[in-house]
């Protein structure tokens, strides 16, 4: 259910790939649903008890999530600085 969830934002993700210039408030939309999800899976470890395995698996997938929402970023100060 999750995966099916997650096939709009993919298809935004991917249409702003391929756009030469991305606008900001679509940026600051996925900085901001990144780094919620990043607090989102911290949550669960704190809230869940999660095997080590679970524990892997939700850790990477935040490390992941955190270094995308790091690139956004970039792309914004690129904005900022471009402005």
């Amino acid at each position: 259910m999750s995966g099916a969830l997650l096939l709009p934002i993919a298809a935004l993700f991917g249409w702003m790939s391929r756009q030469p210039v991305v606008p900001q408030p679509l940026l600051m939309l996925a900085v901001g649903g990144n780094l919620a999800w990043v607090a989102a899976s911290l949550a669960v470890l704190f809230i869940c008890a999660p095997s080590l395995l679970g524990v892997a698996f939700v850790s990477g997938q935040a490390a992941a999530v955190s270094v995308l929402a790091m690139l956004e970023v970039r792309g914004l100060d690129r904005i900022a600085a471009g402005a």
